[in-house]
């Protein structure tokens, strides 16, 4: 995660391999753990699972908006980390390896990452932040902020679990393997 902060102008495909190398391991593992747990598990309530949970870890990046210079960091790290992590339970969850290469592309097809912009990144979520420089930001709108964020968090999650699941759900797959 913090190779990609480090340098923020990386090709999309460097990023979303990253992702995938780094993040696709545990989206293994928990599909593993929810089929020995649950074997009967339907893999469209383990999909959804993914993206219940994927709005719960939600809140790091919300908090992000209570303030400091590093806030805009944290909120597209923190929010890069959850929605990848998503579409790889989901690809995990439907029994695609989350580890495979494959999934970069489809990373980058699902985040929306093909002409360089993340559609996340904008939007409310920078008005939220306060991101206009020289600008000192006003506490008594902190509530707001973080209402504003939560909500914009939400709604992308349930967009964004809303495509891994149509991507997912019609492609045949192999058996799902968590790496070592």
């Amino acid at each position: 995660v913090w190779e990609a902060v480090r340098h923020p102008r990386r090709p999309p495909q460097e990023l979303a391999a990253l992702a995938v190398e780094h993040l696709g391991p545990a989206a293994a593992q928990w599909a593993e753990r929810l089929r020995h747990t649950y074997p009967d598990a339907p893999v469209d309530r383990m999909a959804r699972l993914a993206a219940y949970e994927a709005r719960r870890y939600g809140w790091m990046p919300v908090a992000a908006t209570v303030g400091g210079r590093l806030a805009p960091i944290v909120h597209l790290v923190g929010t890069a980390w959850v929605r990848a992590l998503l579409v790889l339970r989901v690809a995990a969850a439907y029994g695609h390896d989350p580890v495979d290469p494959a999934r970069v592309d489809d990373l980058i097809e699902l985040l929306g990452l093909s002409d360089g912009a993340v559609r996340w990144s904008g939007g409310i979520g920078a008005a939220v932040l306060g991101l206009r420089r020289g600008r000192r930001r006003d506490l008594s709108m902190l509530p707001l902020r973080v209402a504003l964020a939560a909500g914009e968090h939400v709604d992308g999650v349930d967009l964004l679990a809303h495509r891994a699941i149509r991507h997912y759900s019609g492609r045949p797959a192999g058996r799902v393997t968590a790496a070592s």
